[in-house]
């Protein structure tokens, strides 16, 4: 399983529809992070309602219902890596990330993904914009990967200049 847009975020994301529109600088976005049982639907989830049922819940600084981020104004970047075009979120491609949020002595077994949606007056009204599969790989088989385990530890993501994310897990004291 992988990560990725969900198609009705993505057909509103720059554009009016039904008088629908996702302003990522401008409208109130969130992060929420899900469980081992989701499982990521592009075309039939379209709100958060659709997938609420999938958040981990309240554990240790994580509210359910997810975190709202504060994305910056991006840019297009056609020269650093040319002939490749980046959308970089920071004034510069340095290795530093453009936005990270993060919660601390968090407990959860099976996380699998993470999903970015534009929050709305309800669950009904908050489209879907994209899912993080936020697997980590498997030490014992390389080129797998497992679910996500966390007890008592910080969990953050972290959003990168070139449009990557970083998701980690550092055990508690480390």
């Amino acid at each position: 399983m992988s990560g990725g847009l969900y198609y009705n975020g993505l057909k509103i994301l720059w554009a009016t529809l039904s008088g629908q529109r996702i302003d990522i600088l401008n409208d109130t976005i969130y992060i929420a992070l899900l469980g081992n049982n989701y499982v990521l639907d592009q075309a039939n989830h379209l709100t958060w309602d659709d997938i609420s049922s999938y958040d981990i819940g309240t554990t240790g600084t994580y509210s359910a219902g997810g975190t709202q981020i504060t994305p910056v104004a991006p840019y297009i970047d056609d020269t650093t890596y040319a002939p490749f075009v980046f959308l970089v979120a920071t004034a510069n491609a340095a290795a530093t990330p453009a936005y990270s949020i993060s919660w601390q002595a968090m407990t959860f077994t099976g996380l699998l993904n993470a999903a970015v949606f534009k929050k709305g007056g309800t669950a009904a009204t908050s489209p879907l914009i994209s899912c993080l599969d936020v697997r980590k790989p498997d030490p014992d088989n390389p080129g797998s990967f497992i679910p996500q385990t966390a007890s008592g530890d910080k969990f953050y993501v972290d959003f990168q200049p070139l449009g990557f994310a970083n998701l980690q897990v550092f055990k508690a004291g480390a």
